[in-house]
């Protein structure tokens, strides 16, 4: 399969194949990751696992906090690293080495992808803001109440594993919810989803916001599913530009590895900001945010367009 000519019509049966495998064993992963993470908490419950059932899921022990962490840490690690890796060989899709290829200009373009993306968080404010108001028309009532249950249920689930109880669980979170997912995710979804769908439809764009699509509809927090798509077409673009998921990756740890530190702060009295509140940033701030990020970006893409070899894979 050659998925470095998307013109190649020969090829679609096979990037649909390969769509599917990555759903299927996806699934997998995350069942099995599932599955391992409660085998290794059940010490934790004593070896209870009814019990251990009912404490993760009431949101309520500060004791299981840690469990939890561990339980979404291997899940992720299963589902989101060694699924696409293994996919990456066992269908020849590509390799690490070509996802994450060294560049010149590592550090300046590191930098330059941390400014970015604070930039774009900023800008993304009154989206996430009009995200959160959206309201569903009556004949999708039934789906509103589908989003408002899961969006409830999720954000309990997120303020009770990011209310740090010490150090050592928010560097643990770090890891878990940061670190994780900005290789894993983007291993996925922009390394395998989005060149898949860039070979189906022979169109670097449309793949990217499809991708980004899904990337958003998988996290099921309907009431941020347009902010999130914009940060995973930015992450998708990051990679289209230069050709490397350094980039990606980098720019999806600032994001929630920049909230979680921001979270810490507050909760240690060391910041007044609450970064958890819906007021979104004032207008004039976030113009001037825009701005700052389309300068930035622009030089990120014109350092790549010098090096044409880079660009597009």
């Amino acid at each position: 399969m050659n998925i470095d000519n998307p013109a190649d019509k020969t090829s679609k049966t096979n990037h649909w194949f390969n769509l599917l495998m990555i759903a299927v064993f996806t699934l997998i992963g995350m069942f099995i990751g599932n599955t391992l993470g409660l085998i290794v908490v059940l010490p934790f419950f004593g070896f209870n696992f009814e019990v251990l059932i009912i404490e993760l899921m009431s949101f309520q022990n500060p004791q299981s906090r840690l469990p939890m962490l561990i339980v979404q840490g291997i899940t992720a690690v299963c589902a989101f690293i060694v699924v696409p890796v293994w996919l990456l060989k066992r269908y020849n899709i590509g390799t690490l080495k070509g996802l994450f290829p060294y560049q010149n200009g590592l550090l300046f373009l590191s930098l330059l992808t941390v400014a970015i993306t604070i930039c774009a968080m900023f800008a993304n404010s009154p989206v996430i803001e009009w995200n959160k108001q959206l309201n569903f028309p009556d004949y999708l009532g039934w789906f509103e109440s589908y989003a408002a249950e899961t969006e409830a249920f999720l954000e309990k689930a997120t303020i009770f594993l990011t209310n740090f109880d010490n150090p050592g669980q928010f560097f643990l979170a770090i890891i878990v919810i940061a670190l994780v997912p900005a290789i894993g995710e983007e291993l996925l979804f922009r390394g395998l989803i989005q060149k898949e769908l860039r070979g189906i439809f022979e169109n670097p764009h449309v793949a990217i916001w499809l991708a980004a699509l899904v990337f958003s509809v998988f996290h099921r927090q309907f009431y941020g599913l347009v902010p999130r798509m914009l940060l995973g077409a930015l992450f998708g673009y990051l990679y289209y530009w230069s050709g490397s998921l350094t980039y990606a990756s980098i720019a999806h740890f600032v994001n929630n590895g920049f909230t979680l530190v921001m979270l810490y702060l507050h909760q240690q009295g060391l910041i007044s900001f609450d970064i958890q509140e819906t007021e979104s940033t004032p207008l004039e701030t976030v113009v001037i945010f825009l701005i700052i990020g389309g300068i930035l970006t622009y030089i990120f893409v014109r350092y790549h367009q010098k090096k044409p070899t880079l660009l597009n894979e």
